[in-house]
């Protein structure tokens, strides 16, 4: 007998997407999760279950530990997504849950005519052998803001100190930062800032405002074209901000009393700026320094290094080239590299593969990697052509300081009002978190990663900065009234602040509601005669930005003097979960002036201290890891992890599908249920309740009784034998031939997936198509446009036949 083989040949020249194809609109299986501070994924994920009861395996990659997001993986083919995302949304530990979108790029092209050559914004594989994608996405980031002003309106301004700029280019002119209190060519100080004509910036050789480039040195022309060369202007090339203003400070000694000259004049314009609320000087956010000195260390240049604190202060943080040379600077030393100020990036070079191939390299001492081979620019007579450096890396990351200040948020210039040292360090921060990680660079720089500055931009975006006050409260002292203060784990040390006030914005504790925290506050022992102190710590609770005085009053007592004060302070009911700003004002007690302070005043002795803390709201928690035992066809029992602060559960069982709930209520964490039916679905919910509130019900819980003729529904995943695809490996047309009906008449889908989970093709297959001898023939219009590998499905509601697919 010969035995027939029934073949179905499906012919499919080229497949994509067609009309009815569809995009997934997210990866599948993959999830964000925001848990509450101090949560961790682990404590929460293991006792999430399916609509059936069923544990649900989990994989755990963290996204932004700072705000405790994290990405979840689950076998998306097994656990039905949308009822997994909606037991996420519903854990009182869960702050926000989402799919893991796939967006939709966005970008922002500029006009200018030389724009193609510039790999290193956005890098298509324009240049000869250039890898795509080997860019700091520029134009990404020009979609949120392309620069010039903060969200509060200051001008961003960024110092150059190099060879000087060409004041009558095209493509520079808008870059000129015009000191509008001073008149040039006069010889005289007019805004009497120590500095004569300085109307463009300053020359630190001649001691005047000469800044126009030398012929025949370009280098700091080079560098402030590609920090802000004007964008979209239909002409030339454009900058990282097609808008920025640039201090130009011109040295060409290059000697290091001419250096700290140079970092002098910017300090002082951005001290200025701060002390006279803008009203004079200059808000400059970031020095570019585009020079060093090979084979050296700190103890070497103490005082240059050393300056780069006292710029910090300020508000600027201070970008530095390290060595042109292929060496491990580590080991050999560099400065500006080796300087330990935490307000210094260094940087070095990659060209357009991301590789390093000339340039100086330090795991400890090197911070991010940014292109600087081969970088497209502008040079004198009006010329543009390719040169390579570290010099050319540092403009890139200076330029994204300036365009981070413009985002269209209130939260980074706010801090950068009231803390510009902060302010300093958390660019510092997001740009280095932000690199694009390469493992060709995991050994070479601290990051391991290039500059992106879409990522940089994103997050100064996402920064909101709500520890808020309506008021200031100052004392004035000459010396420090406070040594440090502590509660909880958190501690802040105050010895170097003088000034009568200081926001301590990076003082980061997490205080519960309802919950009493010892403190500790260590004074000088001799701040003045008097041997009394008022110490007053106000709380704003309700984070609406105002200290009310009695009752957001934490602490308020008189000490004697001593140098240690220790207490309790509670955090009471009813308050507004969230950022929110702790102030402690510490006032002398005397018989002349024994009125305790108000969270507003200003006074003429001692201090106040601002801190930003995280409130956080009781919350009444779900039961968790909900177990079903001693299943039999007419019972069940179900048991929950019991609730620390949970008094009584109230529970409710149903059929599924019915509307009609059975309500149960007892201080046990099981419950029993009996005359069930068998083989039938059940729905289960509980919620805690606590003296201060109840929880929300839990996710519902599916069981299933048992039963002798209970039916089983399982997708049969069937030997892939059963189908045939050629030419596999292929190119164009591809052949899938059935060897066999495994579906039994019944319709069926053919689906094709990429490795990220997109949907590329889907088309439905009437059952008639599975006769004996039929051909079904999908068309030519469905197209895979990329190379790789995919993944073909065959699938009817029961069974499933998986190939891979690689398309070359």
């Amino acid at each position: 007998m010969i035995k027939k083989i029934v073949i179905f040949a499906i012919s499919i020249f080229a497949f994509g997407s067609d009309s009815n194809a569809q995009l997934l609109t997210h990866k599948l299986g993959e999830f964000l999760v925001q848990f509450d501070k101090g949560v961790s994924p682990q404590e929460v994920l293991p006792y999430l279950t399916d609509y059936k009861g069923n544990l649900v395996g989990f994989e755990i990659e963290t996204i932004a530990s700072d705000l405790n997001i994290h990405k979840i993986v689950i076998d998306y083919t097994r656990t039905n997504e949308f009822e997994y995302l909606s037991a996420l949304r519903k854990n009182n530990s869960v702050l926000a849950a989402q799919f893991n979108h796939i967006a939709k790029k966005r970008e922002r092209i500029p006009n200018d005519s030389r724009w193609n050559r510039m790999w290193h914004l956005r890098n298509i594989g324009q240049e000869t052998g250039s890898t795509v994608d080997a860019d700091i996405d520029a134009e990404l980031g020009w979609d949120i803001s392309t620069g010039g002003l903060t969200a509060l309106g200051d001008t961003i301004v960024v110092a150059v100190i190099d060879t000087g700029t060409d004041l009558n280019h095209y493509d520079l002119k808008s870059t000129l930062w015009i000191n509008r209190g001073e008149i040039p060519n006069n010889n005289i100080d007019d805004d009497l800032n120590g500095y004569k004509d300085d109307y463009y910036g300053y020359n630190t050789d001649l001691n005047n405002g000469s800044v126009q480039i030398t012929s025949g040195v370009d280098h700091g022309l080079n560098i402030n074209a590609l920090i802000g060369a004007q964008g979209n202007n239909s002409t030339g090339m454009t900058g990282v901000n097609w808008n920025i203003k640039i201090v130009t400070i011109k040295e060409l000694s290059d000697t290091e009393s001419e250096i700290i000259e140079a970092y002098e004049y910017a300090r002082k314009l951005r001290l200025l700026y701060n002390q006279t609320n803008g009203a004079k000087g200059a808000f400059i956010v970031a020095t570019n320094s585009s020079f060093g000195l090979d084979e050296m260390f700190e103890s070497d240049a103490p005082l240059w290094c050393g300056y780069y604190n006292a710029l910090g202060e300020v508000g600027i943080l201070n970008i530095g080239a390290t060595s042109n040379n292929d060496v491990n600077v580590d080991v050999v030393g560099d400065i500006p590299s080796l300087c330990s100020s935490e307000h210094l990036v260094a940087v070095t070079a990659t060209n357009w593969d991301d590789e390093r191939t000339f340039a100086g390299y330090g795991i400890k001492n090197v911070d991010l990697a940014a292109p600087g081979e081969d970088i497209y620019t502008l040079h004198q007579n009006d010329r543009y052509f390719p040169t390579s450096g570290t010099s050319f890396s540092t403009p890139l990351v200076v330029g994204a300081v300036g365009l981070m200040y413009s985002v269209p948020s209130l939260g980074l210039i706010t801090l950068a009002k009231q803390d510009p040292a902060a302010a300093s360090l958390l660019v510092k921060k997001m740009i280095l978190e932000s690199v694009d990680k390469k493992s060709n660079l995991s050994a070479d720089c601290v990051t391991g990663g290039r500059l992106n500055l879409f990522g940089a931009m994103q997050a100064a975006l996402a920064y909101t900065g709500e520890c808020k006050a309506n008021c200031l409260s100052k004392g004035n002292s000459v010396k420090s009234v406070l040594d440090s203060f502590k509660i909880g784990t958190a501690s802040a040390s105050f010895k170097t602040d003088t000034a009568g006030y200081v926001l301590k914005s990076q003082f980061t504790t997490s205080l519960k509601e309802a919950m009493n925290y010892n403190y500790q506050i260590l004074l000088p022992k001799t701040i003045d005669t008097i041997g009394k102190r008022h110490v007053y710590i106000w709380t704003d609770l309700n984070r609406d930005g105002v200290f009310d005085p009695n009752v957001e009053k934490s602490v308020g007592r008189v000490v004697q003097n001593t140098s240690k004060v220790t207490g309790t302070l509670n955090i009471p009911w009813n308050i507004n979960g969230g950022t929110a700003r702790m102030r402690m004002s510490i006032k002398p007690f005397t018989s002349l002036d024994s009125i305790a302070p108000y969270p507003c005043d200003t006074f003429t002795t001692g201090g106040v201290a601002d801190m930003c803390i995280e409130l956080l709201e009781r919350i009444c928690p779900t039961a968790d890891s909900i177990q079903v035992t001693n299943l039999t066809p007419a019972s069940a029992t179900l048991r929950w992890t019991s609730i620390m602060d949970g008094i009584a559960y109230l529970y409710r069982y149903k059929k599924k599908g019915s509307s009609m709930w059975m309500d149960k209520a007892d201080t046990t964490q099981s419950f029993s249920i009996s005359g069930l039916n068998e083989c039938t679905e059940y729905e289960f919910q509980v919620k805690t309740i606590c003296a201060f509130d109840t929880s929300a019900y839990t996710s519902t819980l599916v069981f299933t009784t048992t039963g002798a003729g209970c039916p089983v529904s399982v997708i049969t995943i069937l030997p892939d034998d059963i189908v045939s695809v050629y030419p596999n490996p292929f190119s164009d047309r591809l052949d899938i031939q059935f060897r066999q009906d495994p579906f039994d008449g019944q319709d069926f889908r053919l689906k094709c997936i990429n490795v990220h989970g997109q949907l590329i093709f889907s088309k439905s297959m009437k059952s008639s198509s599975s006769r004996q001898n039929s051909t079904i023939n999908i068309g030519t219009e469905f197209e895979l446009q990329n190379q790789g590998v995919y993944f073909l499905i065959i699938e009817s509601q029961d069974k499933r036949i998986l190939k891979k697919l690689i398309k070359y």
